[in-house]
C-alpha cells in the first residue's frame, strides 16, 4: 500500500520524507540489497531511479501512522 511505502522510505523514522531520507538512499544508490530494506520502494533488490523518484515526488510529505 501507500501507506506502507510512505513509511519504508521515512529512512530515519521522523515522520516526513525529507533530506535525512534522501541522503540514505543515494549513500546506496545503486547497491543490490534485501528484500524489505527500507528505501527500496519496489521490492526490485535494488536502490535505483525508481525508489529515489518515489522519495523526490514525496518529499517533504508526512508518513502515514
Amino acid at each position: 500500500s501507500a501507506a506502507m511505502v510512505a513509511n519504508l522510505t521515512d529512512d530515519n523514522g521522523d515522520g516526513v520524507i525529507d533530506l535525512g531520507d534522501l541522503n540514505a538512499l543515494l549513500a546506496a544508490f545503486g547497491q543490490p540489497v534485501s528484500p524489505c530494506t527500507p528505501r527500496d520502494t519496489n521490492g526490485d533488490g535494488v536502490l535505483d531511479l525508481t525508489d529515489l523518484n518515489y522519495i523526490l515526488a514525496n518529499f517533504g510529505a508526512d508518513c502515514p501512522e
